[in-house]
Formats: structure tokens, C-alpha cells, sequence
């Protein structure tokens, strides 16, 4: 009879619950020959190349973008195609690619040998070339689907943003750009040549805006959510394209673990006086101290009412 060596019943737990194993995302092969570097991606070849120079990941690993030279030019590799060559004189500053592979963007920029002259930036999308502008100062895509936007300088104090390579407009300054994973929600924020501000998203757009907090925006997460401040000294709180009005002191949204759930808190405006609320999937309840939990695949809400001295602590479960 064989006699097994004693494991700690502790070890074999930890090793159950710990141990993973990893999933291959993304996989290429850079073969090295006589005639330079072969890049062998998804089972088709590219090359030979002097060099691959880099690779950049998508968020998730499951698409990849390959900078390559040849004959002293630099060329993109993605989409199953070579794009370029980079025109001369222009190097890469940064580069990304969706999860699914339909948007790639690189953006190069041109530095003159006058020290004095403005540096000009070229933007490559899927191939495409836009500009060159006097500087790309912010891009956003898509995860899934193809859609990007992109903010663009065009002059001083002088700006565009382009999406999916339209532009839509010029402006005085654009202080904010979103794209969501889905790429069904976008918007941008504006100032024109009088300092009238402008938000404009993919249902609606809001003219007169006092002031705008950005900080709560989700662009990675399952919900989005922007409060401004427009007329009457009150805040329009916007989460997924449905408008909240009547608020003020809007503190950001929050999710449960899953993201199938979210909720905010802020001051009800009232003629009888201003009062605390957290609205929770769109119901609102009297309260403050929005906290989530979840045990499981039990998720909650929980709260605190204040009646004087008393205080009651409110517990919503979640479906």
C-alpha cells in the first residue's frame, strides 16, 4: 500500500480557491532572419521588417497594434493590413487599439529644426490620415463597435472635434471629451469666442451652462453620469442619457460591484427648504451616506435617515 505525504488541508483550500489559470488573448511571433524580422500574427506574415519596434495591447489583450520599419520608414501594422509610411520627419507619440480591433489611433508629431516654430501633429485612425494640427490634445474610443472622438487644435484659441472623423465644429476651447465602451454615448463640452459654455451629448445638446464638474464621469464602467449647473442656481444630473433636475451639491454616482446598479446623492431643491436624497436606479429616497455592498451575488444599498437625534440606517436589496 502506498502512503500519500500529508498535505495541510489549509494549503489544499488555498490552492483550490487561488489557483487560475491564465487565457491567451492575444498571440504573434516575431521570427528573426537573415532578411530581417517576420511578424506571424493570427497565422499570416508580415515583413520582413529591420525591426518591430513595439506592440501595443488592447484594454483587454484580444487585439494588438505592431509599429514596424522598413527601408528606414515606419509603417502600422493592424487590421489584418501595413499602413504608412509615416511621413518624415514625424514620430510616434502614443498609440491605441479597441478590444475588438475596429479603431486604431497613433498619433506623430513633427518637431521643426526653428525652435521657435509650433511642433505639428498628425492623427491616424484606421488608417486614415487626419490634420496635421497644431496639437491632438485628447482622444477617446470605442472598446467594441468602431466609434472614437478626438479633440483637435486648429489655431490659437481655436479648436475641433472630430467623430468618426467628422468634424463638428470650431471652438473657442473644448474642455472635455467621453466615448463609451458601447460607443452609444458620447458627448464633448465647449466654450466659444464669448465664454458661453455648451454640452452637447449624443441626444441632446445644453446652450447656457454655468459650470460643469467632469470628475464623476464613468468612461470604463457599465453607467455614465455628468451634473451641471445651468439657470436658478439649480444642477440637471444626467445618467445614461436620463435627466434628474431640480438638485443640488450632485456628490457622483455609484455602482455596485457588477454594475448593474447605480446611485447618487445629492440636495433636493424645495420651497420648504433643501433636503438630502440618494436616488438609487432612478427612485429617489430620503437620505445621505450612499455606501454599496454585496455578499455574493447579493447586492445592497445602504443609507442613513437623520429625524433629529435619531438616526436610521436604510437597507435596500437589490435584484
Amino acid at each position: 500500500m502506498r502512503i500519500l505525504p500529508f498535505i495541510p488541508l489549509l494549503l489544499v483550500l488555498t490552492v483550490g480557491l487561488w489557483a487560475q489559470t491564465p487565457q491567451t488573448r492575444l498571440s504573434y511571433e516575431d521570427r528573426a532572419g537573415t532578411t530581417g524580422h517576420v511578424l506571424v500574427l493570427d497565422g499570416k506574415s508580415y515583413g520582413p521588417y529591420k525591426e518591430i519596434t513595439s506592440v501595443t495591447h488592447s484594454t483587454s489583450g484580444t487585439a494588438g497594434l505592431f509599429v514596424v520599419t522598413k527601408r528606414d520608414k515606419t509603417y502600422i501594422v493592424a487590421q489584418g493590413k501595413e499602413t504608412g509610411p509615416l511621413a518624415a520627419g514625424f514620430d510616434i507619440d502614443q498609440n491605441w487599439v479597441s478590444d475588438d480591433g475596429k479603431v486604431w489611433v497613433v498619433t506623430a508629431t513633427h518637431a521643426d529644426d526653428n525652435d521657435d516654430a509650433a511642433a505639428l501633429t498628425q492623427l491616424w485612425v484606421n488608417g486614415k490620415l487626419y490634420g496635421p494640427y497644431k496639437a491632438v490634445t485628447s482622444v477617446e474610443y470605442a472598446e467594441h463597435g468602431g466609434n472614437w472622438i478626438a479633440t483637435v487644435q486648429t489655431g490659437e484659441q481655436e479648436f475641433g472635434v472630430l467623430l468618426n472623423g467628422k468634424s463638428l465644429g470650431t471652438f473657442n476651447t473644448v474642455n472635455h471629451i467621453w466615448m463609451f465602451p458601447d460607443g452609444q454615448a458620447w458627448g464633448y463640452a465647449t466654450t466659444d469666442s464669448d465664454g458661453k459654455n455648451i454640452i452637447v451629448t449624443q441626444d441632446k445638446t445644453y446652450e447656457d451652462v454655468l459650470e460643469s464638474n467632469f470628475e464623476q464621469m464613468y468612461p470604463r464602467n457599465h453607467h455614465w453620469a455628468l451634473g451641471f449647473t445651468m439657470g436658478e442656481d439649480q444642477q440637471t444630473i444626467i445618467v445614461d442619457g436620463k435627466e434628474f433636475p431640480g438638485y443640488l451639491q450632485f456628490s457622483g454616482m455609484t455602482t455596485t460591484y457588477t454594475g448593474r446598479h447605480w446611485g447618487f446623492e445629492a440636495q433636493k431643491m424645495s420651497d420648504s427648504g433643501d433636503y438630502p436624497v440618494v436616488v438609487i436606479d432612478g427612485t429617489e429616497y430620503i437620505g445621505e451616506g450612499l455606501q454599496t455592498s454585496s455578499l455574493g451575488d447579493q447586492e445592497s444599498f445602504t443609507w442613513t435617515v437623520k429625524d433629529g437625534a435619531k438616526v436610521t440606517v436604510q437597507v435596500l436589496t437589490l435584484p
